[in-house]
């Protein structure tokens, strides 16, 4: 049985009825079914609508005649005030169609079950909307009813207004802001954002580097940047006539009534901080002629430079340049008297704006040879008591300390230390500049030195000895290599090896991709190389053998383990296919 009405339907069985084996029933049976009552699927707008004049859409579960829904359709507002029926316009196919288009084309059906109107005066601003379908609604598909009132609403739009701002005096939390912290505006409308012009704003007193930020994804608020002042209150106003919403509305404020500030408070402790370059450093040779150190300062009002000229057998790994102090101890023998010459122990005032980091050059060429300007430098900077004591973190014994080895050169030297057994080393002096080979410089490591040849080369054999293995073998990195040429000097720390002997297996392998799926062939292939220490070098053959592997999936299951035979190239080729429900 098929019903396309909306309706009720009984079916009455007497007891005269008779079944297929020619019995009756004792009494009369009686049964309904009825199909679904109208009722309203969607309804549109929801929430705040941004026009006084909104198009509503309601979508029922089956057809309806319009002018039957409009009898039973009530717009009233909040206080009490309905609206009456003839001062609501109904929305034609083409607009409802345009306005509504994913309800309308989810069903074909659709276009006979909706109901579109709009109004034909201003709704009142700041104003809900109930939109009501009272019972007894009727259907156009029978003669059912709804069976209990419908109702949603909406809201009308607001005359724009602040709403809120940071930082605001009644906020307990954050009253005021910290000098130059920006300062917000928060509106209850989007803005306009062809309307918002920085002329717009004045402040009381007048704020310094003034700007301001109005971006799509926030457009309910304004963002001013500032430079403002310490222990000050800042008193805003607004071209009200000229600022807008979307809605095209004006912001209509007492300034006289409703002060709009932005309190500051004091300035935060200051926070300090030096860095530059430590460790050991190679001055670029183009900066020779006129050399200096940079370094940045934040917020330190003084700092304390000191200067030494070094030589290289004043190395040692536990000078401040090579390592990082976190924790100082004034009686520290390098603290006291660092090595070599003192050339400058003074007070730099650093002359920082606040909360501003600045570079500081520290010359250097008065400190360097006079006639070719190199030389092996220590530098040491640190912030003064008085500096620190104007700071948050003002432990003397935790202060930062920022220290450098300067090298002043226009050498330098590549080192390659054989692993062999012999200890044996191959210097290559260059220009730094350009690179050219320097014929006839001295390098020396360990009371062994040579010079070099016209190519820049020399060969130091046994550069280290057993009394030096004996008396060094818990100071290794303390061996330096120099090399001289004139008054110049260029040095190399931390030269060492250990003889090795022992051959070496060297891989490299790949597969085809690195993505598979189950039940596919996986393709791995790989080249091995034997590496044999001849002599000073290590020379690679082709390996020869059996290789044992082992496959595993992402979560550490063993998939395959055999043996492959490597070909006369010391080469392999695997092929493995993935079960069915490997892990990928």
């Amino acid at each position: 049985m098929y019903c396309c009405c909306t309706r009720l339907h009984t079916r009455d069985i007497t007891n005269n009825f008779n079944t297929l084996y020619s019995r009756k029933l004792d009494d009369e049976f009686v049964f309904q079914f009825s199909t679904t009552a109208p009722k309203v699927l969607q309804f549109l707008p929801h929430g705040i609508v941004s026009t006084l004049k909104p198009k509503c859409f309601l979508l029922f579960n089956q057809k309806i005649d319009r002018n039957e829904i409009l009898k039973h359709l009530r717009v009233g507002h909040s206080d009490g005030h309905t609206i009456q029926n003839e001062d609501l316009e109904p929305v034609n196919e083409t607009t409802a169609k345009s306005e509504f288009e994913s309800f309308m084309n989810a069903n074909e059906e659709n276009y006979e079950k909706y109901i579109a109107f709009t109004f034909k005066h201003d709704l009142l601003k700041a104003t809900q909307y109930t939109i009501q379908v009272s019972v007894a609604c009727p259907s156009a598909e029978g003669p059912l009813k709804t069976t209990s009132e419908w109702s949603a609403s909406f809201h009308t739009y607001e005359p724009l207004k602040i709403i809120d701002c940071f930082p605001n005096i009644k906020n307990t939390w954050q009253p005021s802001a910290a000098p130059g912290h920006s300062w917000t505006l928060t509106f209850n409308n989007s803005l306009d954002h062809s309307t918002i012009n920085k002329s717009l704003f004045k402040f009381e007193p007048e704020v310094n580097g003034l700007g301001i930020e109005h971006t799509q994804h926030n457009d309910r608020q304004i963002t001013f940047y500032n430079n403002s002042k310490s222990n000050t209150v800042y008193t805003l106003s607004i071209q009200s006539a000229s600022l807008k919403d979307i809605h095209g509305q004006t912001f209509e404020h007492d300034h006289s009534d409703k002060l709009i500030q932005f309190h500051v408070h004091d300035s935060p402790s200051l926070v300090g901080n030096i860095s530059g370059a430590t460790g050991m450093i190679t001055m670029d040779p183009g900066v020779l002629d006129e050399p200096f150190y940079p370094f940045m300062v934040y917020n330190y009002s003084e700092v304390t430079l000191r200067i030494h000229r070094v030589k290289p057998e004043h190395y040692h790994p536990n000078l401040p340049c090579f390592n990082s102090h976190s924790y100082t101890y004034e009686g520290q023998e390098w603290y006291n008297k660092l090595p070599g010459e003192e050339l400058l122990n003074e007070v730099v005032q650093t002359n920082c704006e606040r909360d501003e980091p600045k570079e500081i050059r520290v010359p250097l060429r008065a400190y360097l040879t006079k006639n070719s300007g190199v030389g092996q430098l220590i530098i040491l900077i640190e912030p003064t008591k008085k500096a620190l004591s104007e700071c948050q973190d003002n432990n003397w014994q935790y202060r930062q300390i920022i220290s450098v080895w300067l090298q002043c050169t226009r050498l330098a030297v590549d080192v390659f230390v054989s692993s062999g057994t012999s200890n044996t080393l191959t210097a290559w002096v260059t220009e730094l500049m350009t690179g050219a080979p320097i014929n006839q410089a001295t390098v020396s490591i360990s009371n062994k030195k040579k010079a070099t040849n016209q190519q820049g080369l020399c060969i130091i054999e046994k550069y280290t000895t057993e009394n030096d293995e004996r008396k060094e073998v818990e100071n290794r990195e303390n061996r330096t290599l120099v090399v001289e040429k004139d008054d110049d000097l260029c040095m190399s720390v931390n030269i060492d090896t250990y003889a090795s002997d022992l051959n070496a297996h060297v891989w490299h392998v790949f597969n085809d991709r690195g993505l598979y799926k189950p039940k596919e062939d996986l393709h791995i292939k790989g080249y091995v190389r034997l590496l044999k220490v001849k002599g000073e070098a290590k020379l690679p053959t082709y390996a020869r053998g059996t290789i044992d592997y082992t496959i595993y999936d992402p979560r550490g299951q063993q998939l395959q383990q055999s043996k492959v035979e490597l070909n006369n190239y010391g080469a392999f080729d695997i092929k493995f296919t993935l079960p069915d429900n490997v892990n990928l």
